[in-house]
């Protein structure tokens, strides 16, 4: 947070207090003034930002198709954290820093709208009721053990880069995060079921509006009570695509 707010090169020194590493005061400020400063920044640019895309997903949540938009989320965040790393090759510690905080607040709110929300509830829906809990517990466990995986990489692979406070080391790390969510756009492509569908009206015609979260029974079935276009694997989303592309050149 403090690379993406300071606009000019620190002093870095062995004598210099270690809290002003981190300030955004420049060479000057107490620790209450640093703190609080961070804490501003750390406010505006994630905790808003993340509670705006919170309470949009929880207006859109049964108006959007959850697997659809749990695919395009990792596909922005992917693009987001691209631009976002090479914005900050070129505007890190220069007057036009402000556009790093104003990308990283999208970055936020795309987390909050996107995977941070629907990887817990769709794995809350997904699996047969017998499986449930062991099933989520395993999903839950393995976002934390990636959160451990980046502390440890942190720990045994920098040079020094992430805690020089003058350090571009931090732009590449954002670009290995966008690698890591197109890994997440194609697993959710390929892999994830959906979870919900169109109502339909006597005539057979779908319905506007809302889309109806299939049973615990429909979504317990597993593949043998789903079309061949809900079909899991990447073989079957293939499949799935092409044969919508060929029925739109129909039209």
């Amino acid at each position: 947070m403090a690379k993406l707010w300071t606009a000019a090169d620190k002093i870095n020194s062995a004598s210099m207090p270690s809290w002003l590493l981190n300030s955004p005061y420049g060479e000057d400020g107490t620790i209450r003034q640093v703190l609080l400063a961070n804490a501003k920044n750390n406010s505006l640019t994630t905790s808003v930002s993340s509670i705006l895309g919170a309470m949009a997903i929880i207006v859109l949540i049964n108006r959007i198709d959850r697997r659809r938009a749990l695919i395009l989320s990792f596909a922005f965040l992917s693009l987001a954290l691209l631009v976002l790393a090479i914005l900050f090759k070129y505007l890190f510690h220069t007057s036009a820093h402000w556009v790093l905080v104003i990308a990283y607040a999208l970055v936020q709110f795309g987390f909050a709208f996107g995977p941070n929300t629907l990887t817990f509830i769709m794995a809350a829906e997904i699996f047969p009721t017998r499986y449930r809990c062991t099933c989520y517990g395993i999903a839950a466990a393995c976002g934390k053990l990636g959160s451990v995986f980046v502390q440890l990489a942190f720990l045994f692979f920098d040079k020094g880069g992430i805690k020089d406070p003058n350090s571009k080391a931090l732009g590449k790390i954002i670009f290995i995060f966008a690698v890591f969510m197109l890994v997440g756009a194609f697993v959710s492509w390929a892999w994830i079921p959906g979870v919900q569908e169109r109502d339909v009206d006597v005539d057979g015609e779908a319905r506007k509006g809302k889309l109806r979260t299939k049973t615990l029974e429909e979504l317990g079935g597993g593949r043998a009570c789903v079309g061949e276009e809900e079909k899991v694997g990447v073989r079957a989303a293939g499949r799935g695509v092409r044969k919508r592309v060929r029925r739109r050149r129909g039209r």
